[in-house]
Parts: structure tokens; C-alpha cells; sequence
């Protein structure tokens, strides 16, 4: 299940920089546009978010924390006991409950499912946008866009992205899924400008000593 919730996330959080041929709502299209934007002029950035999976026909909940770190188009995930690093090159996936890391070298196709930056710089097809009625939420005022795939085979048929107005930072990201399982994520924190080390990036097997190492390369 953590794992899931680790794929879901970077899935999810792509879904939400996604720079598109949108055709069907401009004003929706300059708001993501600006949020890819403003995300790639951040410099380093860390985004502290909480994960809530709902499965309304159950109406059982589950939430995780976890934490982003983002340095052009390098990236490092937190989630429980999931670490992963890309560099830019290479990424490692380290789950620390069977205490092994995979290594891979991702495909370009590859990076634009889970690469939060990787998907800023290329164009999909597929989408249909709609800008929404502005809000105030949690004492921010908002701009809500939705995202609606026109393939149905797609597992979501909604994204739903609340974006703060003026600064164009990500407040939450609500997914609509086709199986009645709804996810929700909201960034807690984010800081900008900060100053991350290369090496921030890259998993560092000396610090896991014993650790079995699955390289796919």
C-alpha cells in the first residue's frame, strides 16, 4: 500500500504541471501554464503534503505525509518508508522496509509519468481544461481548474487543481477516480529559493549498509 501511495503521488503531482495543447478553455491554460512556470523559476524548492485516499463505496479513509524536494530537473520523494532520488540521469527507489534499492535509468516517456520537472518541457494531447468559479479557501483566494482525459481508460476521470492566485503555487490536487477511490493532496508547506546540493539527489548506498541493490540498468 505505501508503495501505491508513492506511485500515486508522483503521478498525480505530474498530472498537475502537465504543459498541454489545450484547446478548449485559454484561461484555463495561462493558470497552469503560470503554475509550470512558477515552479521552474523557484530554483530549489521543498513542498511538505499531506496524502488522503478516500474509497467512497467503503467510506474508508487513509493519509500519509510526505515531503518534495525539487531542484530543476532533479527530485527527491519521502513517502513513509519510501526514498526516491533522480539526478537528472538516474533514479533510485529505496523501500526501507525490505531494505532494497532499485536503480533505474528512465526513458524520456518514462519521466514524463513520474518527473514532476520532466513534464513542464513536453506537449500532450488528451485533455480537455475547464477554469472554474475563483474561491477563497482556507483563507487564500484561489483559482480551480479541471483536467478531464478523453481517454476512458484512463483510472481518473477528473483532476481537480486549486491554485493560489497571484503566486500560482499548487494548495491541493483532488483526483476523481473511476473505481470510486478519490485522492486528495494538499501542500502544507512550501518553500522556495532554497539552496539543495547535487548530491541531495542521488542515493547514497554508504548510509545503507547491507542494503540489496537491484540495479535495472
Amino acid at each position: 500500500m505505501k508503495k501505491r501511495f508513492y506511485i500515486l503521488f508522483i503521478s498525480l503531482i505530474a498530472a498537475s504541471t502537465i504543459s498541454a495543447q489545450y484547446t478548449q478553455d485559454a484561461e484555463a491554460k495561462t493558470i497552469l501554464d503560470k503554475s509550470a512556470q512558477a515552479i521552474q523559476k523557484s530554483g530549489g524548492s521543498k513542498a511538505e503534503f499531506i496524502l488522503i485516499v478516500n474509497n467512497t463505496q467503503t467510506s474508508q479513509k487513509q493519509a500519509i505525509n510526505g515531503t518534495l524536494y525539487l531542484k530543476g530537473d532533479k527530485f527527491k520523494l519521502l513517502v513513509a518508508e519510501t526514498e526516491t532520488y533522480y539526478d537528472g540521469k538516474i533514479q533510485w527507489v529505496y523501500m526501507s522496509d525490505s531494505d532494497e534499492v532499485t536503480i533505474s535509468a528512465p526513458t524520456a516517456d518514462e519521466l514524463r509519468e513520474i518527473n514532476p520537472t520532466a513534464i513542464l518541457s513536453s506537449y500532450k494531447q488528451g485533455y480537455k481544461l475547464k477554469k472554474e468559479e475563483d474561491k477563497t479557501v482556507e483563507g487564500k483566494q484561489v483559482h480551480i481548474v479541471n483536467i478531464y482525459p478523453d481517454d476512458r481508460n484512463k483510472p481518473y476521470y477528473r483532476i481537480e487543481i486549486i491554485v493560489e492566485k497571484g503566486t500560482y503555487d499548487i494548495v491541493s490536487i483532488n483526483t476523481f477516480g473511476r473505481n470510486g477511490t478519490d485522492t486528495y493532496i494538499k501542500v502544507k508547506k512550501y518553500e522556495k529559493g532554497l539552496t539543495l546540493a547535487d548530491l541531495n539527489f542521488v542515493f547514497d548506498a554508504k548510509k545503507y549498509p547491507g542494503v540489496e541493490i537491484i540495479d535495472l540498468r
